[in-house]
């Protein structure tokens, strides 16, 4: 008996194990890796968050100071920040370090037919365009979003404070915490 449950259960997994695509293997993840350049978009990661932090730090004097220029020490605090993080991205999310942690992510995420249509993909003059052409576009991308969302921060603003203001309100019509407890325990 025993046997005809062995025998039933590879019959009825035999497609299962069939449709199972094997997984990429690590050369072939760093070939994908490699030909869509990860490493420099890696590299150039400090340089976008001093830039990123440049435009923080920006919001954040037009918040405290309604416009006015930045105190000499404001801007030397601005600096350093962008100097500590920085180097924190350097450092911390470096490619070399990063690669290891990368590796199972594709693994799990794509087949080994996957990667290897990707990276025929990639290796066409199409492929090396997307690759090239892929920055500007999410640059501009970025740059759209935050402008939209700057015309959408004083409508999320009011909503908060409303929100704060019904939570305040909603608070001040609740009974007193424990009231509700003496209540039910006295029935």
């Amino acid at each position: 008996m025993k046997f005809v449950y062995l025998g039933l259960a590879i019959f009825l997994l035999a497609p299962v194990m069939a449709w199972a695509a094997p997984p990429p293997s690590d050369a072939s993840l760093k070939e994908l890796m490699q030909l869509t350049e990860l490493r420099k978009l890696v590299e150039a990661m400090p340089e976008r968050v001093s830039s990123s932090m440049d435009v923080y730090a920006q919001h954040v004097l037009q918040a405290l100071q309604g416009g006015k220029a930045a105190t000499s020490r404001q801007r030397q605090a601005i600096d350093d920040m962008k100097k500590r993080m920085v180097a924190l991205y350097a450092n911390e999310i470096s490619y070399d370090r990063m690669e290891p942690l990368w590796l199972p992510l594709y693994r799990e995420t794509f087949s080994d037919e996957e990667v290897a249509g990707m990276i025929a993909f990639y290796k066409t003059p199409a492929g090396q365009s997307m690759i090239h052409k892929m920055p500007a576009l999410m640059k501009n991308v970025m740059q759209m979003q935050q402008r939209v969302m700057s015309q959408l921060m004083p409508k999320i603003q009011e909503m908060s404070q409303d929100f704060a203001k019904e939570m305040k309100a909603a608070n001040e019509t609740t009974e007193p915490s424990g009231a509700k407890g003496r209540n039910e325990a006295s029935e």
